[in-house]
């Protein structure tokens, strides 16, 4: 490795290489190389079926590929330490929550296992996205739901954030907090620096242009 090379991976919060995953006959991912920075946006773009939570689930260690690997900053998907994952913020396309509980008793939930955790941010959060803290989730709509999702994801405030089609379920004003996350709460630091959605409006131009799955292949530029 040179100098250059190791200088790029040092600095890089993703790093995908020669990732292949099958289903049965069917060729979700072929052979997708990429690399982002941190403090970049990533935008994964592409129809339905292409492949991209297949892949941001790879990313996250939840699918293990036939082929090739990723890592999050530096360690692999496979065995994520617990430092790692506490960097970590996910929403899935489809929130999995506890119905029986409620809001609040969910975000305490998730809150006791995060060493980061801020119950002000939390509380900021959900005032933002006008979450009845009081009402089961069982009880939620599903953009609901998902705003809560996003809660429990940005409360602990971590350095990098995945997003699997967050605003899918969410009205035009949650969709604008979800695009600018720093502006849910003045007065706290910014919750992301690295954001991998798709598909996103904003994002890094080379990152958009690398990571575009329609072809089930992406290859940084």
């Amino acid at each position: 490795m040179n100098e250059a090379t190791a200088r790029h991976d040092a600095a890089a919060a993703i790093e995908v290489r020669h990732l292949s995953l099958r289903y049965g006959a069917v060729t979700v991912l072929n052979d997708v190389s990429f690399s982002v920075a941190a403090g970049s946006v990533l935008g994964v773009v592409g129809r339905n079926g292409a492949g991209k939570s297949s892949l941001l689930q790879c990313l996250l260690g939840l699918t293990v590929p036939q082929g090739g690997g990723s890592s999050l900053h530096g360690c692999s998907s496979l065995a994520l330490t617990d430092v790692v994952k506490a960097r970590l913020g996910y929403v899935a396309q489809t929130p999995e929550l506890f119905d029986w509980l409620r809001v609040r008793e969910q975000i305490a939930l998730i809150g006791g296992l995060y060493p980061g955790w801020s119950e002000a941010r939390a509380s900021a959060l959900c005032r933002r996205f006008e979450l009845p803290d009081d009402l089961r989730v069982v009880k939620l709509s599903a953009g609901e739901k998902q705003r809560l999702a996003i809660v429990l994801a940005l409360a602990h405030q971590p350095d990098l954030l995945v997003f699997d089609e967050p605003s899918a379920s969410l009205d035009p004003v949650s969709a604008q907090a979800v695009a600018h996350p720093s502006s849910a709460t003045a007065g706290t630091r910014r919750a992301s620096r690295h954001r991998s959605t798709g598909p996103a409006r904003r994002v890094d131009r080379a990152g958009y242009d690398a990571a575009r799955s329609d072809t089930s292949r992406a290859i940084a530029g």
